[in-house]
């Protein structure tokens, strides 16, 4: 089960230190992503590699940025 978990764990790295070069999943997609790399992490007492720690980082401030516009009315973010 370990090996299996080990896998997946370097697999969603790598996934998220790709994507954040492209931006080619939407944002909910990578906060699944994110949230289970966190709960490997803990459950395997890994630390996160740099690359993929940089790329969740950017990740987020992105979720920041993209609540600033959800608050704005919708004519509004129509007009965009």
């Amino acid at each position: 089960m370990e090996n299996y978990l080990n896998r997946e764990f370097g697999m969603l790295c790598k996934q998220v230190k790709s994507t954040a070069g492209f931006m080619l999943e939407p944002l909910h997609v990578q906060k699944g992503t994110i949230a289970r790399i966190g709960q490997l992490s803990e459950k395997l007492n890994k630390p996160i590699p740099k690359e993929s720690k940089a790329a969740i980082d950017f990740f987020k401030r992105m979720y920041k940025e993209q609540k600033t516009i959800r608050r704005r009315p919708r004519a509004i973010r129509r007009l965009k």
